[in-house]
């Protein structure tokens, strides 16, 4: 690939300098915060969640930011017991009104990992092998915010003025759904969150492994449950085994009817609400440099959809609903044999959207077809579907915002190479309220690489991608320091 002759800006070469002097304790910084096991789905870790918190509270103070910790809503966990939720942290750099302002998100909690998940190493404990930063959380999301926090500390330390403000919001139930995320926007609305410029989100990925990317789209999320209930008891499969009903036999025949044998959605209207191609959004696919071969081999797969059509593959992954099962609850999950019949089963699927689609009238296809094939089956069990969490899709204008022409320069600058302006097939929901609170311009600004493998077993972090982020994020704020 050939590179750009860019220059570096005078004012970024101290910069610059100061970031490579200091990737080693950039990455030992990074190490410190893996340690933390900040697991927002399980409750015996919410201490560490809260010590994340406090750990990016001191950084960002550190460089001089005001923070704000600000508390959400309780939940419920036992029966009569609440517990409060991890506060949202807000900081604020700069309140220069000759410039503009920057609003970034970021997450500090992570999913669970243990060694049985096919680990090489503790995921807990950071290692460097072969020029990757192994370790959960490295990629998704705390390596990225680490970026934010040293380039302010390297802007401070090189005494160069930071040419731009910024918002931080930080939050801790990202991985859950980001509860109290949008009752908090929604209220500071007239505070914290006016004034605001730009936004940006470095939660998310480049295309392949070689070449950066922005990202100016997501699907949004429609997440479901299945339960279907049969007796009181739990049986025993050599005495009732024929003579019942069985409850999972009803739901694995409900969950299979979800999609064809593509493992194309196989819900009647559920695409009738699709927003149709534009020629500006056609013309951005036949610009993308992608390999599926690459893909395949990244992804450790046997075969991709789509494999000699980059542009349908790139479709099925970004503009098209999907729909993927994720398990089955109240059943037997431990190791050996098991001659049961369960009383009860729970299964998990979820249909990510795309725009136009609503998930309320997502939610009524689902249920109106998932009812319709339980009266076909003509089962004595009791069926009942719910619609648990949702968020739905954003996509942007990278074509007509200064943003996105700014943070084009950044990479420009930092990789010495143009990106490709992709939308993306996961859902982060604050990036559809940013835009409708602030009326500015979003943007995700990914960091790591496709094969970074977050949520996944070996979570990693190039160096190259830690160290090229730094660089990313400096750049990225002197091109938003230049627009007056």
């Amino acid at each position: 690939m050939e590179l750009l002759d860019v220059p570096v800006p005078l004012m970024l070469t101290k910069i610059f300098r100061y970031i490579d002097i200091s990737k080693e304790t950039f990455i030992n910084n990074l190490k410190e915060v893996v340690a933390i096991p900040s697991i927002s789905c399980d409750m015996k870790h919410r201490g560490d969640v809260m010590k994340m918190l406090r750990w990016i509270e001191k950084a960002l103070k550190n460089v001089g930011a005001k923070t704000e910790l600000c508390e959400t809503v309780t939940q419920n966990y036992e029966k009569g017991k609440t517990i409060s939720q991890p506060p949202i942290l807000l900081a604020t750099t700069g309140n220069d009104s000759k410039k503009k302002t920057l609003c970034v998100y970021g997450h500090v909690d992570v999913k669970n990992a243990q060694m049985e998940d096919g680990w090489d190493s503790d995921p807990f404990i950071m290692v460097q092998r072969n020029g990757k930063l192994c370790g959960r959380g490295t990629t998704d999301d705390k390596g990225p915010i680490l970026c934010w926090i040293q380039v302010l500390e390297a802007f401070l330390k090189m005494k160069v003025p930071v040419p731009i403000n910024i918002k931080f919001v930080i939050e801790g139930m990202h991985e859950i759904g980001s509860q109290g995320l949008n009752k908090l926007i929604v209220s500071k609305r007239n505070t914290f969150f006016s004034g605001i410029d730009y936004c940006c989100i470095t939660d998310g990925y480049w295309l392949g492994t070689v070449k950066p990317c922005l990202t100016y789209g997501l699907r949004g999320l429609c997440y479901f449950t299945v339960e279907v209930t049969g007796g009181k008891k739990i049986l025993d499969s050599g005495h009732f085994g024929g003579a019942v009903y069985e409850p999972l036999h009803d739901l694995i025949f409900m969950l299979n009817s979800l999609v064809d044998l593509n493992g194309d959605i196989d819900i009647p209207g559920l695409d009738k609400d699709i927003a149709p191609m534009t020629p500006t959004e056609e013309s951005l696919y036949k610009n993308i440099d992608v390999d599926t071969e690459e893909i395949r081999r990244v992804l450790g797969v046997p075969k991709v959809k789509y494999e000699d059509c980059r542009i349908d593959h790139l479709m099925s992954r970004w503009r098209r609903p999907s729909l993927s099962v994720h398990g089955i609850e109240k059943v037997p999950s431990d190791p050996g044999v098991h001659t049961i019949i369960p009383n009860r089963a729970i299964g998990k699927f979820s249909i990510r959207i795309v725009p136009n689609q609503k998930p309320e009238r997502v939610k009524e296809f689902v249920i109106t077809y998932l009812d319709r094939l339980f009266d076909v089956r003509r089962s004595p069990n009791r069926m009942k579907v719910e619609m648990i969490f949702s968020a739905p899709a954003w996509v942007g204008d990278p074509t007509c915002s200064y943003n996105f022409k700014a943070a084009q320069k950044a990479v420009c600058i930092a990789y010495k190479m143009k990106p490709d302006l992709i939308r993306e097939g996961g859902t982060v929901p604050i990036a559809s309220r940013l835009h409708q609170v602030t009326g500015s311009s979003v943007l995700l600004l990914p960091i790591g690489a496709a094969d970074d493998g977050a949520h996944g077993n070996d979570e990693k972090l190039n160096v190259s991608n830690y160290i090229g982020g730094h660089k990313m994020v400096a750049a990225y704020l002197y091109e938003l320091g230049i627009k007056r």
